[in-house]
């Protein structure tokens, strides 16, 4: 729908005696037998013109406003949400109910992957028809993609339906800034939170995030903080399986065990730490599992990440001994780089300013 305004109403009033102005010398000078063609159009031209300047001294503004708006519901499907199935379509019913008019909706659902189940302005069908991977859950990439089922002439929305457990990112901040980017990008995102936690007497087991460094030097000592929740007291295995990346193409290993720890998890967020080697540089594929007594439900138990080791260490050492570059070379091997500086005058020359610092890894 277009607006039409102005700015100054009250000087469309000057149009009346600019046009007598303009029409009374061609009424003068032209009689019957001399309004030619010519004398029509530059009379005609003359009127539009007045009425251009008119407009443009009133301020005329012509707005464009959006009346339409498209609804997507995404709903999670994984797993963790199937004894919820009815009640995500109640949901889905009691938004379409109530959409303002000249309104339409449509329903993605997603898991692992994501689905268009109905396009918007169709017949809603049940989120149980939706076929999904349903062993994870992606919800940032649910969202990038119904960003994309957006026509530009509409007022744009998302609601999102979800137990808010994503096992594909690696952060919760990077669904964050996927929301924000959205609504920087005009589409207003709002939640309804499905909770999902195990019925009183049952045993859920869920790996819920993976802390590790992204790269490390070679011999650090090298940990991952994983943290797993459990609806109630139980004995539970986790298990950290590894292996090197190899280039496409080429075959890759089988992944072997590296470490697994029993521990006795109390309800609630248990967290257990797994060392990861870094005894080889390269690229290293990892996934932990766990595997509790009683779990109901195998899914959301497994989580892979990849790791870097990088070369030599690159040291700094700074002393008065020379018996301390033995020390380290013995601690580090060939594992590290070492500058030495014995200092034994004040005329030593000592790095001390930032582009010569930041070179090393460690100072000594």
């Amino acid at each position: 729908m277009k607006n039409i305004n102005f700015d100054n109403p009250y000087l469309l009033f000057i149009a009346i005696p600019f046009v007598l102005v303009i029409i009374l010398p061609f009424i003068i000078i032209g009689n019957k037998d001399n309004r030619s063609l010519s004398w029509k159009l530059s009379i005609g031209l003359h009127v539009v013109m007045v009425a251009l300047v008119t407009l443009a001294v009133a301020g005329l503004r012509a707005t464009t406003v959006l009346t339409k708006t498209t609804v997507y519901v995404v709903a999670d499907v994984s797993y963790s949400a199937n004894r919820d199935m009815d009640e995500i379509d109640r949901y889905i019913a009691e938004i379409e109910d109530n959409l303002p008019e000249n309104s339409k909706m449509g329903v993605v659902c997603f898991a692992r992957d994501v689905v268009l189940l109905t396009p918007a302005g169709r017949d809603l069908k049940s989120v149980r028809e939706a076929r999904v991977k349903d062993d994870a859950t992606d919800i940032a990439g649910a969202l990038n993609y119904t960003e994309k089922l957006f026509n530009e002439d509409s007022i744009k929305r998302i609601v999102l339906i979800t137990d808010g457990n994503d096992t594909v990112s690696d952060s919760i901040s990077s669904i964050a800034s996927t929301v924000l980017r959205l609504t920087e990008n005009g589409v207003k995102v709002d939640t309804i939170f499905m909770n999902t936690s195990a019925k009183d007497g049952e045993v859920e087991a869920q790996l819920s995030k993976v802390k590790f460094s992204d790269s490390t030097y070679l011999g650090h000592t090298n940990r991952a903080e994983i943290t797993v929740e459990v609806s109630q007291t139980t004995n539970l295995a986790v298990e950290l399986y590894g292996r090197e990346k190899v280039a496409t193409g080429e075959k890759e290993q089988e992944y072997e065990k590296i470490e697994q720890t029993i521990v006795f998890a109390e309800e609630g967020e248990n967290v257990v730490t797994m060392t990861l080697p870094a005894h080889t540089s390269g690229v290293f594929e990892y996934y932990v599992q766990v595997v509790a007594d009683g779990d109901m439900s195998a899914y959301n138990n497994k989580r892979s990440f990849t790791q870097e080791v990088v070369g030599q260490t690159k040291i700094l050492l700074v002393t008065g001994e020379s018996a301390d570059k033995t020390v380290l070379d013995v601690t580090y091997g060939d594992k590290a780089d070492i500058d030495t500086y014995l200092v034994r005058s004040a005329n030593t020359s000592v790095p001390f300013t930032l582009e010569q610092m930041i070179e090393y890894d460690e100072i000594v």
